[in-house]
């Protein structure tokens, strides 16, 4: 496992400018990942508007790219209540997400992606945790160097101190020379492209729990 000794510096400069942007619109964290996002998966994305979003801060514009995602722009760590509950509200909106996407600044920790994919499974809804990982190169690092371009000129027009841009620059170059940068890099933009087979697999497990359940009932009256 590639370790971050190397790239610390780098790492930390690049989650100070992102969390010194503002958390919403399209001037903020919310449209610099919609750009991210729109760069990796060829897909053109939408910001929600304020209000009840049903655990959904933008998604694909077009339908049949079934795409959402969700921002968690923090200095600290992201709390369980701040997941949870936008899981609840997902869970509400119905099935018209194929991939649900979580990106946050700090660290979400696996029992807490343990419940993210959990819902993912129970939903039929493929999920991504891009978050800020204490080991390893962080996953929403790693997705941010894979669309440089496009995050250095969103940075360019929504930031204004010239330190910030070139260091935001010498980051993403240095954790796209991490040896394992291709490794993240390519199970990203699998799953991002291919939304549907993480959603087949959660409709599989549904499917086989329902057999199961309907096998163990038909035992349960033949006894009797």
């Amino acid at each position: 496992m590639e370790t971050r000794t190397d790239i610390s510096a780098y790492i930390d400069d690049l989650k100070r400018i992102l969390t010194d942007l503002s958390d919403t619109g399209d001037d903020g964290f919310e449209g610099l990942i919609g750009s991210v996002l729109s760069e990796i998966a060829s897909a053109p994305f939408r910001l929600a508007g304020s209000g009840l979003q049903f655990g959904v801060d933008g998604k694909s514009t077009y339908a049949v790219d079934g795409i959402s995602f969700e921002c968690k722009c923090y200095k600290d760590k992201v709390s369980r209540a701040a997941i949870m509950s936008k899981i609840g509200e997902l869970s509400i909106r119905g099935s018209d997400i194929d991939l649900w996407v979580l990106c946050a600044t700090s660290e979400i920790k696996n029992q807490l992606a343990g419940d993210v994919y959990k819902f993912g499974t129970e939903y039929a809804t493929s999920t991504l945790i891009l978050d800020w990982s204490e080991i390893g190169l962080p996953p929403l690092a790693v997705a941010l160097a894979m669309a440089s371009g496009k995050v250095q000129y969103f940075l360019r027009n929504h930031i204004e101190a010239p330190e910030s841009l070139a260091k935001a620059k010498d980051a993403l170059t240095a954790v796209k020379n991490v040896p394992a940068f291709k490794g993240h890099a390519e199970k990203i933009r699998a799953i991002l492209n291919e939304p549907t087979l993480g959603m087949a697999t959660a409709r599989q497990a549904n499917a086989k729990w329902l057999t199961d359940t309907f096998s163990n009932r038909q035992l349960a009256r033949e006894r009797f």
